[in-house]
């Protein structure tokens, strides 16, 4: 075999386990592979998406109820088609395949947060030190 054979042969397998190596990656960090953890909040923000459309409650927290270890935190949005912001409380990601290294659904730009209530439920709860400076970061004073 000659060199140019040999050079072929060994950038056709850098190549391979290089692209094997990405497609693992991608199926193992970040949204693909928390697809269950978000489907299921999907499930959740559809049911109260109708229910509370035209109610006032600004706070929804559900103790264990993804997999029955996720606590999810439903905030009031201002958004019609959407009412509410979600949010997993009680752990965050640890790699940067997601933005702010947590869990939430619907953007957090129009939050209808009182900081009284959120330190009201932090205190009850335990959030996740990530996710507790995250919403702190967020309410209103």
């Amino acid at each position: 075999m000659n060199k140019g054979c040999s050079f072929l042969l060994l950038s056709a397998i850098a190549l391979v386990c290089w692209g094997g190596h990405y497609i693992y990656y991608m199926l193992n960090h970040g949204e693909l592979a928390n697809k269950p953890i978000y489907a299921a909040m999907q499930g959740v923000e559809l049911t109260y998406r109708d229910k509370n459309k035209n109610k006032s409650r600004e706070l929804i927290y559900l103790k264990k109820y993804i997999y029955g270890k996720y606590d999810l935190l439903g905030i009031r949005i201002k958004s019609n088609q959407f009412p509410y912001f979600w949010i997993i409380t009680n752990v965050h990601i640890s790699d940067d395949s997601i933005p702010e290294g947590i869990y939430m659904l619907s953007s957090s730009d129009n939050l209808i947060l009182k900081c009284t209530d959120l330190y009201e439920i932090e205190r009850n709860e335990g959030f996740d030190k990530v996710v507790e400076y995250y919403l702190n970061s967020k309410c209103t004073r």
